[in-house]
Formats: structure tokens, sequence, C-alpha cells
């Protein structure tokens, strides 16, 4: 284990700082982090698990293991880290960029490229002094990601907000993934893109398709299912993850399904479908008694709650939670690798 660094997004700190707590317990970190500012937060994590955040984490803007300190002089060690093209993005204030490039040239043999650095070495204040923090340099580019769907559909999420639904339902690659609410497939797509074996389903048949030709769009593949969500396909506790934004009578219907026993069946589902100690993430509007839901009869546990201010006067809610661990045959699936 080694000391990990996230700068979270400005948009939404709460929703950050879950999105990276979620990541690090899908890599086996859980419970080792620590806020230091609203904006920041330290912690332990393997390199596989800083690494996860670094590739996935929708809503950090820089993440990566502590290489170094500054304390007069430098001490880091950099070795494996891609330096022929790097660059110094210095938070502390002190002018301490020059000077931390002329070492990693003189020192590393590094070359300094501002547009399409391989490196870049975040220099901060902290508790703990100047720390010098080493992450790869990963373009996430969402915009182009949203701009690439060949099928948009009135009120799909943003990538950045997929992605984020993704990782807080603990997705990871080879396992099986599910939104039985699908739509367009934003989530599903996003899954699939970190590698989880992504299935969807949505009432609606046009959008099946057009999540298909989006999936083909991001050279990934996914299985895409017209069905209801209420009389599904899959074997009871066969999902390990599974994230998802079901229909609230705003931009897509209910078909006169009340909103309130729409929600209660949605969490009776996920109980049903999700294997023991999986991952859910679901999106829920105002206006719906959030501790009415059945979580606890059906074997759910509430993580987090993250307010999701949707304009000035609508906020929903994103629930981050797990499936209680227990011994069933459901936990046997995972191990002899059986799907739904």
């Amino acid at each position: 284990m080694k000391q990990f660094l996230a700068i979270l997004w400005g948009g939404n700190a709460g929703l950050a700082r879950e999105e990276v707590k979620a990541l690090l317990e899908t890599y086996g970190s859980k419970g080792q982090l620590m806020e230091i500012s609203p904006r920041l937060v330290l912690g332990e994590a393997s390199s596989i698990a800083a690494d996860a955040v670094l590739r996935r984490a929708a809503c950090v803007r820089h993440a990566g293991l502590v290489v170094g300190r500054v304390d007069g002089e430098i001490f880091a060690d950099l070795s494996g880290y891609d330096l022929d093209g790097f660059k110094v993005l210095d938070l502390t204030g002190s002018s301490l960029q020059s000077r931390i490039g002329d070492w990693v040239r003189t020192r590393w043999g590094g070359r300094v490229d501002l547009d399409s650095p391989a490196t870049v070495l975040v220099v901060l204040r902290t508790q703990q002094g100047i720390l010098l923090v080493a992450e790869s340099f990963v373009e996430k580019r969402f915009w182009h990601r949203k701009m690439g769907r060949p099928y948009v559909r009135i009120g799909a999420l943003h990538p950045q907000l997929a992605i984020c639904m993704v990782n807080l339902a603990r997705a990871k690659e080879n396992f099986w993934f599910f939104d039985p609410f699908s739509g367009s497939s934003a989530i599903t797509v996003e899954a699939a893109l970190v590698g989880a074996l992504s299935i969807s389903s949505d009432l609606d048949y046009e959008a099946c398709k057009g999540g298909m030709l989006n999936a083909a769009a991001s050279d990934v593949e996914i299985c895409s299912v017209n069905a209801d969500a209420f009389h599904q396909f899959l074997r009871d506790g066969s999902v390990a993850s599974l994230a998802t934004d079901p229909p609230f009578g705003r931009l897509s219907s209910t078909h006169r399904l009340p909103r309130d026993k729409l929600f209660s069946d949605v969490v009776k589902m996920m109980g049903r479908l999700l294997m023991p100690n999986a991952g859910f993430s679901v999106l829920i509007p105002q206006g719906i008694d959030l501790a009415s839901l059945p979580w606890k009869e059906n074997g759910l546990k509430v993580l987090a709650v993250i307010p999701m201010r949707a304009h000035r006067s609508f906020t929903r809610y994103v629930i981050r939670g797990e499936k209680a661990t227990c011994a069933s045959d459901a936990s046997l699936k995972e191990e002899n690798g059986e799907g739904p």
C-alpha cells in the first residue's frame, strides 16, 4: 500500500468523494481515505486502486501516488514513470514549478511537454508538508464521447455522470453489470468501456436499437434486451453491479405506475438480482421518501445519499449502496464463473 492523493472536481465534492471511495473499495482499499480539505483527499491505496481512480473517476481532476516531498531538498522516486514528456502543476503558490522541472530534467533525464504530457507531477501543500504526486496523464474526453453518440434520446445522462454511476456501483472488469432502465444505454456503454460484461434492458424497442448503435460507435459490445424491468430475464443473485436511472415522469414515462410504487419495486428488483456484496447506484428524484423504501427488507445497505441539483427548483439524489453479504447459492455464481 502507498500514499494516494486525489484532487476533486469542483461541481459536487460530495459526489466526487463517494466516487473515489467506491473505486478504492472496488480494488481492495476500503476505509482508508482521509479528507484534507473539501477538494483534497489523502489515503492509502494499492497501485492498482490508485490507477483505477486515475483512469476511471469522472469527478476527479488529478489522482496519483505520492512519490516524494519537497523539504528544502527534493526527495522523490520517479522510477516507473514516463518522463520523456512531463509537466509540473504547482498548486502551492511558491513558484516551485521551474525548480522541480529542472530537477526532473537533470536527475531523471526528463523532457518537458506542456501540451501532451505522459506524466503530470502535482505539487501541493498539506499538513504533512509539500508533497509531490505523480500521475500518468489520462484524457477522458467526455464531450467527445457525448458528441460521438449516433443515437441521442432526451434525458440521456451525460457521459461524465454515466461513468460516475458505473463507478459508484463498483463495476469491475469481467464481472456482470446491469442497467434495467437503459434508454440509449449511456450507463451500459460506460460500464463496457471499463471492461464490465454489460447488459441493458428497456421497454422501448427503438431505444434498445439505439443503445446498440451507441455501443458500436464506442467500439464496445453490450447485450441490449427489449424487456420490462419488472419482468426480468436474469437469474436471481446473478448481477455483480447495477446502476440505473429509472423513469420518473418528467422526460420519460412511468407508464401510469405511481412514482412511490415504481421506486419501491426498483429496490425489490435490485435486492433480487444482485449477488452478495454487489454494489449499486440509482438516481431518485425529490419527492420520494427515501427512508420508506424497502432497502433493508431486500438485503440492501445504503452507503451514501448524495444530493445533485438538476436546476434551481429540482434536486435528484444519487444513492450508493451494496447488497448484504450472506451465505447462499447466489454467492457461488461468481466463484463458478456463472453469468446471468
